[in-house]
């Protein structure tokens, strides 16, 4: 049993002990990243928008959509924050926004209708 929450990358080894006392060779492995980022926030977008912000998981690679239309991406910066640069965008369509971390997880949609 692990007693607290390992960093991903961190190489453990486990050991298995018999009631003898008498103690296995180790076996050592990598903590794996397999929890999905949350779904980043986003701020009001008119017509007018030529980007979007808002905050997602540091680091996370932050993507746009308009229906199946890639529209852009960014990446969150150390404090979370992020700002994806796009073309003018038409009043009424909804843009699908996702991020995705360095492991390849991937966060649920947030949807925006643009004003």
């Amino acid at each position: 049993r692990i007693k607290s929450k390992q960093k991903a990358g961190t190489v453990l080894t486990a050991y298995a002990t018999d009631k003898a006392g008498n103690t296995s060779a180790g076996k050592s492995f990598k903590v794996t990243d397999k929890t999905a980022p949350g779904v980043p926030t986003a701020g009001k977008v008119t017509y007018k928008s030529t980007k979007v912000s808002g905050k997602a998981e540091k680091y996370a690679t932050v993507y746009i959509y308009n229906g199946s239309h890639y529209v852009g991406k960014a990446t969150a910066n150390s404090k979370g924050t992020y700002s994806v640069h796009m073309k003018k965008q038409k009043r009424g369509s909804t843009l699908k926004i996702y991020a995705k971390d360095k492991a390849g997880n991937k966060s649920k949609y947030r949807y925006v209708k643009v004003k």
